[in-house]
């Protein structure tokens, strides 16, 4: 075994010790600090990406729908039962089609003319699009290489692995393999800048997660910095007076206590024992600065929603000015939320998602404005999958592609970006068993049009995502020139 392959087992051992036994709303897995086609921003420019990831497959067909009455009509007719739903569960019946928000977008390229809207409780993703700040990006999902019914079915075409399975294609989204898999595309686009020295002052915050744990920002040397509440706080045994007494005699000992752990006892003859405490003082010193900034920003004067997803996007706006604040030049953040898993009771359960989902990308939209950030941040949904075109009753089936946002102020918008279906089961774009969507933009498409705004290089960008180059267009042309 070479020194190197020692050094980087040592590390992900001590990596796999830090995120044991961890409290507070900053957990340890974030000891493993890394060390210290758009137009390409200037030198000292700031830039982020931010996922919104909705666990258990957003129903595209429920999110994007048709406005021309013959494909409304179309839609309808496959779906009965989830029309009469929201009819009566979501306010005013948001579904009939004299209640939709149609969309007009600049050009008809991905409609082929066709007329599409979107529900009520998405209204603020439509004032966006209008605003020429958000596209749409119609049939996204996992692929190999062009596929079409006819090659799918015959088997003529390489496929992804566990289709349709949540876990696997959950992991496939993130980090382009099945479940088990290790990296995500984030983390690796991390990686690459910060061994080009892109990442700014500090690599310490250059992947940030409100939700915890997931594969996307996952990378060999970056890992995912946590924030699980408005206030950021380490696992400080020091300051818990129920453990080591409330008298002020006790003050001393919790302070002592305190600058033991971030100690470093680099002279230990234990290597072990060395490069851990060295591990666990690094962490518990990135999260004391981390939270010397993010615990005392002013309050943004744009309010958040108190739903769904509204707190997750105040946590991201607030790291946002805190980690620029710090010298963060490059960074992605991840958010993540369930519930999107509607095999019944479609129509009461996605409704009041969507009306959070979109406020609250307006919310955060406003927050970047007011903090002279929204130029630099780009907001993009990603989802397990979508779902069945033929309903399941009151709910649809895990299907494969799926329709998704991207928004932001360097965004050309008000477009309909990939390819917008036809609603007939029987058609091309769908298998045969249950009309599951065939994607026309695969994730690597999206994902490596999303890291060129970052400027991550083509060679990273073809080394992550091996099946790019089997797809002849590898920029969606997202950005502004």
């Amino acid at each position: 075994m070479s020194l190197h392959t020692q050094t980087l087992s040592r590390r992900r051992f001590l990596h796999t010790l830090a995120s044991l036994g961890v409290g507070g709303s900053t957990v340890l897995s974030q000891w493993a600090a890394p060390a210290a086609h758009a137009s390409p921003a200037a030198p000292d420019a700031y830039r982020a990406l931010v996922c919104v990831f909705m666990f258990g497959g957003m129903d595209h067909n429920d999110f994007i729908l048709p406005y021309d009455a013959s494909h409304y009509d179309a839609l309808r007719a496959v779906r009965p039962d989830i029309f009469a739903a929201h009819a009566t569960e979501s306010h005013g019946a948001s579904r009939d089609r004299s209640n939709l928000l149609p969309l007009t977008p600049l050009d008809q390229i991905a409609t082929e003319g066709r007329q599409y809207a979107v529900p009520q409780e998405l209204g603020a993703l439509r004032t966006l699009f209008d605003a020429e700040e958000l596209c749409f990006v119609g049939s996204v999902g996992p692929l190999v290489q062009p596929t079409s019914r006819s090659s799918y079915e015959s088997g003529s075409v390489a496929l992804p692995p566990a289709l349709f399975s949540h876990n696997d294609q959950q992991n496939y989204w993130q980090g382009l393999a099945p479940e088990g898999a290790r990296f995500g595309w984030g983390g690796r686009f991390i990686d690459a800048l910060s061994q080009q020295n892109k990442l700014g002052s500090t690599d310490d915050y250059a992947a940030i997660s409100t939700a915890g744990n997931n594969l996307l920002l996952a990378g060999r040397e970056s890992h995912a910095f946590k924030i699980g509440s408005n206030t950021v706080t380490g696992p400080r045994i020091e300051a818990k007076k129920w453990l080591l007494g409330y008298g002020d005699a006790y003050d001393t000992v919790r302070a002592n206590i305190g600058a033991h752990f971030r100690d470093t006892f680099g002279a230990d003859p234990n290597i072990l024992h060395s490069d851990y405490a060295d591990l666990r003082a690094a962490a518990l010193h990135k999260i004391d600065n981390f939270g010397s900034v993010f615990n005392t920003l002013t309050p943004f004067a744009t309010s958040f929603p108190s739903n769904f997803f509204g707190p997750h996007f105040q946590r991201v706006a607030n790291a946002i000015r805190a980690s620029r604040a710090l010298g963060a030049k490059r960074q992605i953040f991840f958010i993540g939320a369930g519930g999107f898993d509607t095999h019944a009771d479609q129509a009461e359960d996605i409704a009041w998602r969507q009306q959070s989902l979109a406020d609250s990308v307006m919310a955060f939209r406003n927050a970047m404005i007011e903090a002279g950030a929204w130029n630099d941040v780009t907001v993009f949904s990603g989802a397990d999958f979508g779902r069945t075109l033929v309903a399941n009753g009151s709910g649809t089936d895990h299907g494969w592609a799926g329709h998704h946002f991207v928004a932001g102020g360097d965004v050309r918008g008000r477009r309909i970006l990939g390819r917008m279906p036809e609603y007939d089961p029987e058609g091309e774009e769908y298998t045969v068993s249950r009309a599951r969507l065939i994607p026309s933009v695969s994730i690597e498409q999206y994902s490596a049009s999303l890291g060129r705004w970052l400027e991550v290089d083509d060679t990273t960008i073809n080394s992550v995502m091996p099946n790019l180059a089997n797809f002849s267009v590898q920029d969606l042309d997202f950005f502004k020139a």
